[in-house]
């Protein structure tokens, strides 16, 4: 996609970078209607997501990025209560 617009709009953004963020705010505003006009991309819907886990697995609150980016603190931060698993499964 090269558009005309878009690249005009994408220049003067890049023009306030780190001076004046309202401003690049207000541009983007301002272009996105003409953006979704044009339809270059048909998105779909977004679908349900269900994380699941066992009650013994403590400090996971169902992040789906548990990986690399690690944004939700990761299964470093995790830990398996031992006794309330032994409890409940017996093993």
């Amino acid at each position: 996609m090269d558009d005309p617009k878009v690249k005009e709009a994408y220049l003067e953004i890049q023009n306030h970078v780190g001076i004046d963020e309202s401003k690049m705010d207000q541009i983007h505003r301002e272009l996105m209607p003409y953006v979704v006009s044009q339809c270059w991309v048909i998105t779909k819907t977004a679908q349900y997501t269900y994380y699941y886990w066992q009650p013994w697995l403590k400090a996971y609150h169902g992040g789906g990025t548990t990986g690399y980016y690690d944004y939700y603190g990761g299964p470093k931060y995790c830990w398996i209560d031992l006794d309330m698993r032994k409890e409940m499964i017996g093993k």
